[in-house]
């Protein structure tokens, strides 16, 4: 546990202050990539994963944006009811991608859409189970990073869903640059 905290705190310092690779991607591609990372843990929880095989094509960091694919569908695997389902949809116009990671869950407290992306902060519900209160905090570094943006919110027929919206190679001239 010790470890992934100080990985966790690293990673964030690392988003903060490194200059970061980005180019242009398939954000279908990275997000079967990241569902293949999460195959076992849906399956030992009895969760099944439908996602969106669309072409999306976004700019950023293509493994860093696969991490943090990956951690919100663990999340969302984590918080999902026995036989319950995640969604991971793809969709876009203009200027912008967006990614969105839904779940039959609880969906999120009040308290956690004010708080969950601040670090260290976890649910009440949430205390019981793994985690270090990184993971959303670490989400939203990477995506701002990008220009992008990412927001909470629940369900109106029950569940949370996380939306990540990332910007298209039209909003910039070059196919590859260095954020700093």
């Amino acid at each position: 546990m010790l470890d992934r905290l100080i990985d966790g705190m690293l990673h964030i310092a690392r988003l903060e202050t490194q200059p970061i690779f980005s180019s242009r991607f398939d954000l279908s591609e990275v997000s079967k990539a990241a569902i293949k990372r999460m195959v076992k843990f849906a399956a030992a929880r009895s969760v099944h994963i439908k996602s969106d095989s669309t072409p999306r094509y976004a700019v950023g960091n293509r493994e860093l944006l696969e991490r943090v694919i990956a951690s919100l569908l663990h999340n969302a695997i984590k918080f999902a009811p026995a036989n319950g389902h995640v969604e991971l949809i793809l969709t876009g116009s203009g200027n912008h991608a967006e990614l969105s990671v839904r779940d039959d869950g609880p969906g999120f407290s009040e308290q956690a859409l004010r708080h969950a992306f601040d670090r260290f902060w976890r649910d009440d519900a949430a205390r019981s189970r793994s985690g270090s209160g990184l993971g959303l905090a670490i989400a939203r570094a990477a995506v701002e990073r990008f220009g992008g943006e990412i927001r909470l919110q629940n369900v109106a027929t029950g569940g949370a869903q996380v939306i990540v919206r990332l910007p298209t190679l039209a909003q910039t001239s070059v196919a590859a640059f260095v954020i700093k």
